[in-house]
């Protein structure tokens, strides 16, 4: 398990001239950069697995920064190990991963996705206003229309059309339909 007391101490054995075999090196492959949080690097004729993640619970929580293959990454000593890496440092990234308890966040170029993306797409909320107003407009205009409507009926049917007119007219007097603000100022994005 890798903390990040574990990064703090090394960076600072780094610092102190105690480790001298921190390195540079190349992302060949980060194909087991998901499933096992480590990338195989290159640094000049050697191959690395190195250990991606800086917070490590079970599934309970981490942090993943999963670099772009062919990018850059520093890599530092695991403890006293000259054999075991750890990157802590990145000049590309592909992805970003997060988990605390029971969310989670994934980003990458496509996109932001929160807890798997089960409870679908975030509104637009430009769009949503944009199809209310629509809404509105539309039962407006039934509104609008329906006055003339009733005193188009005429006398030949069981109906007066000027007494459904002025009913319906009575029945809806102090009635709209009020768009209210619908933005969460918590979420972006």
């Amino acid at each position: 398990m890798i903390g990040d007391g574990d990064i703090l101490e090394a960076l600072n054995r780094l610092i102190e001239g105690k480790i001298s075999a921190a390195f540079t090196g190349e992302v060949l492959d980060n194909s087991e950069a998901k499933s096992k949080g480590i990338v195989k690097v290159k640094y000049n004729d050697f191959k690395y697995k190195v250990r991606l993640k800086s917070i490590v619970d079970g599934k309970k929580q981490h942090l993943l920064l999963i670099p772009k293959k062919n990018s850059k990454v520093f890599c530092v000593p695991e403890g006293n190990s000259q054999e075991r890496y750890l990157a802590v440092a990145f000049n590309e990234l592909e992805s970003v991963e997060t988990r605390i308890g029971e969310t989670s966040l994934e980003m990458d170029e496509s996109g932001i996705s929160f807890n798997g993306g089960k409870n679908g797409g975030m509104g637009i909320v430009s769009a949503i206003n944009d199809n209310i107003s629509q809404l509105k407009n539309y039962v407006e205009a039934i509104h609008a229309a329906m006055p003339s409507a009733f005193n188009a009926i005429g006398a030949g049917t069981a109906a007066n059309g000027q007494t459904g007119a002025t009913t319906y007219s009575t029945s809806m007097q102090g009635k709209s339909i009020s768009i209210k603000a619908i933005e969460n100022e918590k979420v972006k994005h």
